[in-house]
């Protein structure tokens, strides 16, 4: 066990080392939209500033219990658009007919 310490402590020492050299930085702020719930594994667009969330779970991870593993009180079965700087929320359901989908 003593023999992995060292070299452990020291491959974090140089981690530390190079990313105190790295060119830039980043920071992050978070940034609380009020009426927009958790949401987990979604996939998500932007345009004109504003982003389109689609698909994900609404209540985290899946339980790790195979009868409830996806259950479907979870599932998000909305679009959301959200903007962002004036932190406003839309949603429309995922079987809305007012949708006309162009086929190619």
């Amino acid at each position: 066990m003593k023999s992995y310490l060292l070299p452990l402590l020291l491959a974090g020492l140089f981690v530390q080392a190079t990313a105190q050299n790295s060119p830039f930085q980043i920071h992050l702020e978070p940034l609380s939209i009020p009426n927009v719930g958790g949401l987990q594994s979604y996939a998500y667009g932007q345009h004109a500033g504003k982003w389109l969330i689609i698909g994900g779970r609404l209540d985290g991870l899946h339980r790790r219990q195979p009868f409830a593993t996806f259950d479907l009180a979870g599932h998000n079965n909305q679009l959301i658009v959200i903007d962002p700087l004036t932190q406003q929320r839309w949603t429309a359901p995922l079987t809305s007919s007012q949708y006309r989908y162009a086929s190619s």
